[in-house]
Order: structure tokens, then C-alpha cells, then sequence
């Protein structure tokens, strides 16, 4: 009879912080473990952990001497599938530490292998990796046909920063305008029944897309309402909203809160939110000027306009304002990172793409006209201000603030205007 030989590889006890996590300070026991047995080397690890993104500093020094172990007892036809598990946790390394460009080539690599051999059974012991690592691939466009197909037979999950590339049955867009894609088809909106439905749909993304109390909602759709003709109106208008829908599951009402669900759906409020994150991490690390220019191209991609464009609906205007404040202090904030840096010709660029989000933010005006003066480019630095003034003047009904007048004078008079910190 044929034995197993069994080789513990390492136990590690963990707690994690009590920072507001589903579990704050529970214990977690990390164990990864090889079995050698006549019909082959397998590799066991269990664990737990609320979070497993921030267990991966403690969690990846045991897997990886598991799998060092697993490679040198396995015969040559399995080992490369160990080797090739250590280099997709390698990978995870490289994408926590901001390694993307190798964390890029080494997934391009496996992933092609994994294609050439027909192989789509996918880090099954670790679906949260797979997920992320498929995101990953496709936002940097590695093997894009064959990770689709994989999320698709590994049924992945899409992980809560997934961006725009994941196959997400739902799509709903509310900067610059409204769609609705369902199953990569634009749905089509004609009957005035569905007014109400998509309004729900409209302010529940405006408002975040996840856990927006219905006291909120409904006092913003049914202001003349009382409580319970209001709750039958918001109770109406879910159901008529899931009929449209037609994707089990993608609104979840929980608790008195409603939300989308992230594994189904995606939205453009949630790409700008992650963009404005990254910029605000950006801001305050003091990275260098390029890569602070890239930061805030990914913002200006992620804001496509204002909430809704031009619907007029009330309930609308002050997240819309909202939103819009976000976008300008963070795009201001890296402007004025690149000045500090004497990057003008990325600051140049900067203001100008945000003019073209929001040609009414006097804040762009001066940053654009600030560093147009200091490059030597004084004839353009006057045609911002006149544009400046023009426009406040035909939309609002006002002249520039006294800060832009000042600026203005002091470029009239030849002066260079000093460099934001």
C-alpha cells in the first residue's frame, strides 16, 4: 500500500487591526502544507481573513515556502505548475508594491502560456487573486480575449476597484449624460412609465451607488409625499426599475439602504472616485511630476462632465455640485503640485483639459494663465483671461474675482507670476 508523505510547511498566527474591518482584531491562522503521494504533489493552504488584500504581507511568506517546497519535490510534469503559482504571487507583489511595468510583463508571460498549453483552470484555491489579477490584465489590455474567457469559466467575482474593461453585465454612465448598457447592448428608454424608475437609477449613482438610504431618495423624488404614499412610490418604482433592469441581483435594497451591487455593475461615478482617491494619494506622497501629470490625466478621463449634463431635474444640483467641487480642488491641487515642480508644460496641458470639463472654473483660468506667463507666452496668458471673462459674464452674470483681476494686472505689467507651492 502506498504511503503519503506529508511536509508541514508553516503556521503563522495573525490579528488583524480593530480599524473598522467586518472583524476587527480576530485571529487568523495562515497554513500551507505539500503532500507527497504516489499519485502526485499537491499543495493545501487554509486561512482566513476578512480582507485578504492585507493579509497578503504575512500571507505570502508562507504560500511561497509552500510552493518552494512543492517545486522540489514534484516530478518535472507538475512542477511547472508550482513555478507558475509562485510567479502569479510574485506578480500580486509587484502590483502592491507599484511595480506595474514588471507586474505587467510577468502576467503577460504566464497568461500567454497559460493560452498556448489551453490551460483556463485559474488560481482556484485563490479566487480573490484571480479576479484581481484578471482586472489587472485587463486594464493594461494583456491577453484580453483569453481573460475574459477565463473570468467566464472560473465564474470570477469582480473585485470592488474592478475597472471599465470587466465584463460587468451592467454599465450605468452619469457624467456628461445618461446611459444604460446591459450585457455590452445601450439600452433604449421611450415610455414616460420609466421616467420614475430611472430617476431612482439616476440619483441612487449620483449619490454613490452604494448604500444610499431611501429617506434620501425618497424626499429628493417625492417631496410633497407623506411617509407612506412616499414608501409605495419608492417601492413602485424599485420593481418597475428591476423589471427594466432585467439582471438579477443588481439592485439590492439592505436595512433601508440601496446600493448596486459592484460584482454586476459598474459605474462611471465609481471610476471617478477611485481617480480622485489616486490623486489624493498622489497629492499628499509627493511623487514626482510625472507621475503626477499621469494622475491627473486619469482624472480628467474619469470626469466626463457633470452629473446628468444638462437635466434640470432639482434633486440633481447639489450632488452635481458636489461632484463638480471634488473634481476642481483635486485637478486645482495637482496643478499646482506641477507648477511647484516647474513642470508648466504638463500644468499647460492640465488647465486646458480641465477648461474642457468645466470652462466656468475661474481656478483653471489662473493656473493656465500663471503658467502661460511663465513660459514667455503672455499674448495666450491674456487670451485666457479675456475668455475667462467672457464666459462668467455670459453664463453667470459676473466678472472675474479680484484674485483673477490681480493676476491679469501683474501679467500686463510683465511680471512673472511667483509659483504656487
Amino acid at each position: 500500500m502506498a504511503h503519503s508523505r506529508i511536509q508541514p510547511i508553516h503556521t503563522g498566527h495573525y490579528t488583524m487591526p480593530a480599524d473598522g474591518d467586518r472583524f476587527p482584531g480576530e485571529r487568523v491562522v495562515v497554513t500551507a502544507f505539500v503532500i507527497e503521494h504516489p499519485r502526485g504533489v499537491f499543495l493545501f493552504d487554509t486561512g482566513f481573513s476578512p480582507e485578504p488584500r492585507k493579509m497578503v504581507d504575512s500571507y505570502q511568506p508562507v504560500y511561497m515556502r509552500a510552493i518552494d517546497e512543492a517545486i522540489a519535490l514534484a516530478p518535472p510534469f507538475e512542477r511547472r505548475e508550482f513555478e507558475q503559482r509562485r510567479e502569479l504571487l510574485q506578480i500580486e507583489a509587484d502590483i502592491n508594491a507599484g511595480q506595474t511595468d514588471r507586474a505587467s510583463a510577468g502576467l503577460a508571460s504566464v497568461l500567454a502560456e497559460y493560452r498556448a498549453r489551453g490551460q483556463f483552470v485559474f488560481m482556484r484555491s485563490r479566487p480573490d487573486l484571480a479576479a484581481r489579477l484578471a482586472n489587472f490584465a485587463l486594464e493594461h489590455g494583456i491577453e484580453t480575449g483569453f481573460v475574459l474567457a477565463l473570468i467566464e469559466r472560473n465564474a470570477l467575482t469582480a473585485p470592488a476597484d474592478a475597472g471599465s474593461a470587466w465584463p460587468f453585465r451592467l454599465r450605468v454612465r452619469v457624467l456628461g449624460g445618461f446611459e444604460v448598457v446591459r450585457d455590452g447592448q445601450p439600452m433604449r428608454f421611450t415610455g414616460k412609465a420609466q421616467q420614475r424608475p430611472l430617476d431612482l437609477l439616476k440619483l441612487v449613482v449620483a449619490l454613490g451607488g452604494d448604500n444610499v438610504d431611501i429617506s434620501q431618495l425618497m424626499a429628493a423624488l417625492w417631496p410633497d409625499a407623506d411617509g407612506a404614499s412616499a414608501k409605495a412610490s419608492f417601492d413602485m418604482a424599485l420593481l418597475r426599475l428591476r423589471k427594466l433592469l432585467e439582471v438579477d441581483n443588481a439592485v439590492v435594497l439592505a436595512a433601508g439602504k440601496l446600493s448596486l451591487a459592484r460584482s454586476l455593475a459598474w459605474t462611471d461615478v465609481w471610476a471617478f472616485e477611485t481617480a480622485l482617491e489616486a490623486a489624493q494619494q498622489s497629492i499628499e506622497a509627493d511623487v514626482a511630476s510625472l507621475a503626477t501629470a499621469g494622475v491627473a490625466r486619469r482624472l480628467l478621463d474619469a470626469y466626463s462632465g457633470p452629473l446628468l449634463g444638462a437635466d434640470e431635474n432639482p434633486w440633481i444640483a447639489k450632488p452635481r455640485d458636489a461632484l463638480r467641487a471634488q473634481f476642481v480642488r483635486a485637478l486645482v491641487r495637482l496643478g499646482g503640485r506641477l507648477e511647484g515642480q516647474g513642470d508648466w508644460e504638463h500644468a499647460v496641458e492640465l488647465y486646458r483639459r480641465g477648461l474642457e470639463a468645466d470652462n466656468l472654473a475661474e481656478s483653471f483660468y489662473r493656473g493656465l494663465m500663471r503658467a502661460l506667463a511663465t513660459i514667455g507666452d503672455h499674448a495666450e496668458a491674456l487670451n485666457a483671461f479675456r475668455r475667462c471673462r467672457e464666459l462668467l459674464s455670459i453664463v453667470l452674470g459676473i466678472k472675474p474675482s479680484a484674485e483673477t483681476d490681480h493676476l491679469h494686472r501683474e501679467i500686463v505689467a510683465g511680471h512673472i507670476p511667483e509659483r504656487r507651492p
